[in-house]
């Protein structure tokens, strides 16, 4: 197959991404992603006026650094620069795996981009669409050989998703396996920029533990979300990955410790994706089975496992259908392709990208109820007035400021049997 072919059909595939995106965003007249979509657009936005929240870490500081100017015009520009992230992050993923030698890389946009929990989750204000993107830019550095600019796009990760710090822990053994021992200066160099911005403006020597939301809560003992089973998440996974991804990412594995066990050659990238999977899985697993740090057993913080799935089951296909003609090959990926999507859509419930006129995600029954009353206060006048209530969609559909008293004041908790209205 000539090079240029390939790099054809895996344009085909980003204009197919793209026009499935972009028809959801159409289709849709909310997020997903709850009150948090909500939350991070009104922080982000809310960071020039009070510049304190640039350092805030439930919104974490790269993700409001890179997303302030994009919420100075408004939810649906958040949205469209996370369907950026997502398109990005699936052409660097498929030419990063170009670059290792595989064929038919438009595959691994398709396992990427319809891996059913990103794709719900893809028409959001959420930092997982910047946390990937992220992700699948270290990919594409440490794949080209740039090790130490990877580490140091990766010692980032925690200031995106406290989860970074998992995502970390698995680079660090990546690193001591390929012996690129220069790559812990990129590692420890964000952590330790960040600290250092952090106590120069809060005075707190350990800014990156102490001001962490999760761990702060932890070390206070004042939130119990509370705890549930073990198997929570493995339950949820059928939603998460959806069956076609779930069975190629199980053979995956087995070819992977099989070969781990033989001591046969491993694909350093294989072993990344595959070892980052199951530290993240494991993780979100075990705070919610111990009930620690916050984890209520949301399912959507998954989303971020979408790349390690994309790269492990494509490169295991790869090795796979290393020798086969390339029309075989090409009739196999199609079919694997089309059950990912049809999947996705499935798993969703989201319509069909030429069905424009329904709806993907409408509003729900709290932020219907939230719009009449904001109306309401518009008609008499009042809205101009402090407005006690806790919603930050309210503040986000009525230019509400929720860092100023005199705007907005939020009281948690009002009526939590009526979806907190």
């Amino acid at each position: 197959m000539s090079f240029s072919l390939e790099i054809k059909k895996n344009f085909y595939a980003s204009i197919f991404i793209s026009i499935c995106a972009f028809a959801l965003f159409i289709q849709s007249e909310s997020v997903e992603g709850g009150l948090d979509s909500w939350e991070h657009f009104m922080l982000s936005k809310s960071a020039f006026k009070h510049p304190e929240l640039f350092l805030n870490q439930w919104n974490k500081p790269i993700f409001t650094a890179i997303t302030v100017l994009p919420c100075q015009l408004g939810i649906n520009a958040l949205v469209i620069f996370n369907l950026f992230c997502l398109i990005y992050s699936c052409y660097l993923i498929s030419i990063s795996m170009l670059k290792l030698g595989y064929k038919d890389v438009w595959l691994a946009q398709i396992l990427l981009f319809f891996t059913p929990i990103l794709f719900k989750h893809s028409i959001s204000g959420l930092t997982e669409p910047l946390n990937i993107l992220m992700i699948a830019v270290f990919i594409r550095l440490w794949v080209s050989g740039h090790f130490i600019s990877a580490s140091a796009i990766a010692g980032l990760l925690p200031f995106i998703r406290t989860e970074g710090f998992v995502v970390l822990s698995v680079i660090v053994l990546l690193v001591v396996y390929n012996k690129k021992w220069k790559c812990f200066f990129g590692l420890l160099s964000g952590i330790l920029l960040m600290n250092l911005i952090g106590f120069l403006v809060t005075k707190d020597p350990f800014w990156v533990i102490t001001q962490n939301p999760y761990f702060r809560f932890e070390m206070d003992g004042k939130f119990d979300p509370g705890r549930g089973s073990f198997f929570h998440f493995f339950k949820l996974s059928p939603g998460i990955i959806g069956l076609p991804l779930i069975v190629l990412f199980i053979w995956a594995n087995y070819k992977f410790f099989y070969n781990w066990f033989k001591r046969k050659y491993i694909d350093s990238m294989m072993m990344f994706a595959i070892f980052a999977f199951w530290a993240y899985f494991m993780a979100h697993t075990m705070i919610y089975f111990l009930g620690i740090l916050g984890s209520h057993g949301l399912d959507r913080p998954f989303a971020v496992l979408a790349p390690f799935i994309a790269v492990s089951v494509f490169i295991a296909l790869g090795k796979l259908t290393w020798t086969y003609s390339n029309q075989f090959r090409l009739i196999v990926y199609s079919i694997i392709g089309l059950a990912v999507c049809l999947t996705a859509y499935d798993r969703t419930g989201f319509p069909a990208p030429w069905s424009l006129n329904e709806k993907a995600i409408e509003f729900e029954p709290a932020e219907k109820t939230f719009i009449k009353a904001g109306e309401w206060l518009i008609e008499n006048q009042l809205i101009n007035r402090p407005i006690v209530h806790q919603s930050p969609f309210f503040d986000v559909k009525f230019n509400k400021d929720p860092y100023d008293v005199k705007s907005s004041y939020r009281i948690w908790s009002i009526d939590q049997s009526n979806d907190w209205s």
